[in-house]
């Protein structure tokens, strides 16, 4: 972070990390410190990782999930209909 801020500012991006509002987290985090987009999406990212690891209970939601494989078995599923209907 370019310009530390005080703890107590910090801790409203905690708290948005550990509720899963990581778009609100990285608000926060520009408001305070007046990076710009990217940087603060990689600080709440290393911040996420790094509380994840420190205090995983504190977390009301999942890690986020890749997410990819049930499209890839719907568009799987849909590609090979489509190709049966047309071959039969």
């Amino acid at each position: 972070m370019d310009t530390p801020s005080p703890e107590s500012d910090l801790q409203l991006v905690r708290e948005a990390i550990f509720t899963g509002q990581k778009i609100q987290a990285i608000k926060h985090l520009r408001e305070l410190t007046g990076l710009g987009l990217a940087e603060a999406k990689a600080e709440v990212e290393r911040m996420e990782l790094e509380l994840r690891a420190s205090a995983p209970d504190m977390f009301t939601v999942p890690p986020p999930g890749k997410g990819c494989s049930a499209v890839w078995v719907i568009g799987g599923a849909v590609i090979g209909a489509l190709g049966w209907g047309l071959w039969h």
